[in-house]
């Protein structure tokens, strides 16, 4: 079974939380374990970005920290906006171990990158998963109008 860190994030288990239900079932019927990171918190998309830049690097941080302590080398996060906070940390502390250091001076448990990002459609998007999807089809969803989720 294939195992993935997920971060719910904020609005899956409130305002999304049919998103949130649905990740987790399509997910089940895959074989795909999605282990709910422990004791998560907002990643910071709604605001914190607007107003202080280390606030808004550390909160995803040690979201990706406490990642690190799972048996997992991705996680995923179905809303686009965690997903860009997530990004924005793999992409800065990345490059920066001086701003990286600074950070990490925050957090509980230092965020290392070893756990590393991945979009959760494209866990789905394999060969061998879609031909899975399509044997599991029970519905034919054609023509059926979608709607966006885009995050907090």
């Amino acid at each position: 079974m294939t195992k993935y860190a997920f971060y719910p994030g904020c609005s899956l288990e409130t305002g999304g939380i049919e998103y949130g239900m649905s990740s987790h079932a399509v997910a089940k019927a895959l074989g795909i374990e999605l282990l709910e990171v422990p004791d998560w918190n907002c990643c910071g998309a709604s605001s914190a970005h607007m107003t202080d830049h280390l606030l808004s690097l550390a909160l995803p941080a040690r979201i990706l920290a406490l990642a690190e302590t799972l048996p997992v080398t991705e996680i995923v996060a179905p809303c686009a906006a965690c997903h860009a906070r997530f990004a924005a940390v793999e992409y800065e502390l990345g490059r920066d171990e001086e701003l990286k250091q600074k950070v990490n001076s925050l957090l509980e448990r230092p965020y290392t990158g070893k756990v590393k990002l991945r979009y959760y459609l494209d866990i789905f998007s394999n060969p061998e998963t879609l031909s899975e999807i399509e044997k599991k089809v029970k519905k034919s969803l054609k023509g059926l109008k979608v709607a966006c989720y885009y995050g907090c």
